[in-house]
């Protein structure tokens, strides 16, 4: 908070105008809500991961990684949230709302570092997968935990150092009106600036998994069904999985681009059109971005995770298929053919339902 300011001081006065409309406050009590879903969403994401024997243990290191970021960042977010409300309701003196750039600086890097360890961690899973699918004979034995600890632990690193050199950027301490990181970027930002690592890092991700996921699909479809295929159930497997988690990784990668692409272009229009002429304008659509990016991923994160991890799978079908009516074969290849296939396909199946 700042110091020797009077009370009329213009600094002072927009500042409390700034926090104390009601617009704003709507925005962070609509923040924090959401915030309070997501974090419970993710908890319980983050509980399936770590319980669940579905996944390879080396995914579901990566996955509990990106859950923690992904809380880390919530916690921080839901304070920011608490702090501006209390002082809405509580401060009195105008002089009080206003921030240091050194406050800001502080707290937006702590914010950004499970972001950053979300952001970078996408790729590590992209890379993990594709690794799975170019040795899927034998990766089911690769269980490699202090390995992948180690290398998730590097994004946590990373983002830390990406914390201090936030910090680091304060040159002199002076105060504003509103706590912001990017009120200043946005003004002289182009179209080709959305384009940032926030955005490639994932699309380049999402790129992947989806031939990934087409490849897959490609081999399982093609080779192993119709034909027979020199192959071990640990190598289908291994490439079935791949598919089942391509309903985890290719929606984190997408929606994690698409919101917050969504969430730069809610601030780049209005200012690039001329809609923003004062600070509580600009505030205003910066919350507005806020709402729509992580507290959604969180939610939307944590459902898919626990959906995936505790859905109930049923054995009826496998353990007690209904009698078909016997049709007569071609020739005898024909039905050694297809028996082989029916019974490779029923095996994997109550395998797969097993694991």
């Amino acid at each position: 908070m700042a110091v020797n300011l009077s009370s009329d001081n213009p600094l002072c006065i927009e500042s409390k105008e700034i926090y104390t409309d009601v617009w704003l406050i709507a925005l962070f009590c609509s923040t924090l809500l959401l915030d309070i879903i997501a974090f419970v969403c993710c908890v319980a994401g983050a509980k399936s991961v770590y319980n669940t024997q579905l996944l390879h243990i080396n995914l579901r290191i990566c996955l509990f990684s990106i859950s923690l970021g992904l809380l880390f960042r919530a916690v921080f977010t839901a304070f920011r949230c608490i702090r501006y409300l209390v002082h809405a309701v509580v401060l009195t003196n105008p002089c009080d709302f206003l921030e240091m750039t050194s406050f800001c600086n502080n707290y937006s890097g702590l914010q950004s570092w499970g972001y950053n360890v979300v952001m970078y961690t996408i790729p590590i899973i992209t890379v993990e997968r594709m690794i799975a699918l170019f040795v899927s004979s034998r990766y089911e034995a690769w269980t490699l935990p202090k390995f992948m600890t180690f290398i998730n632990i590097l994004t946590w690193v990373h983002g830390g150092i990406l914390c201090f050199l936030k910090r680091a950027q304060t040159v002199v301490d002076h105060p504003v009106v509103y706590c912001s990181s990017f009120s200043r970027s946005y003004y002289n930002a182009t179209i080709i600036d959305l384009m940032d690592a926030a955005f490639l890092v994932p699309f380049t991700c999402l790129c992947i998994d989806i031939v990934m996921h087409l490849y897959c699909k490609y081999i399982v479809n093609k080779q192993f069904r119709n034909e027979f295929h020199e192959h071990s159930l640990t190598h289908r497997f291994q490439l079935n999985e791949i598919l089942r988690t391509s309903k985890i990784a290719i929606p984190a990668s997408s929606l994690f681009c698409i919101l917050n692409t969504q969430s730069s272009l809610t601030i780049f229009i209005p200012v690039s059109m001329g809609y923003i002429s004062s600070t509580l304008e600009f505030s205003l659509y910066k919350e507005l971005s806020s709402l729509t990016v992580m507290p959604v991923y969180t939610t939307i994160y944590g459902i898919l995770l626990y959906w995936y991890n505790v859905r109930p799978i049923s054995t009826n079908r496998q353990c007690c298929p209904r009698k078909k009516r016997v049709t007569p074969a071609a020739s005898a290849s024909d039905a050694a053919r297809e028996r082989a296939g029916k019974e490779t396909d029923a095996y994997f199946e109550i395998y797969s339902a097993r694991w």
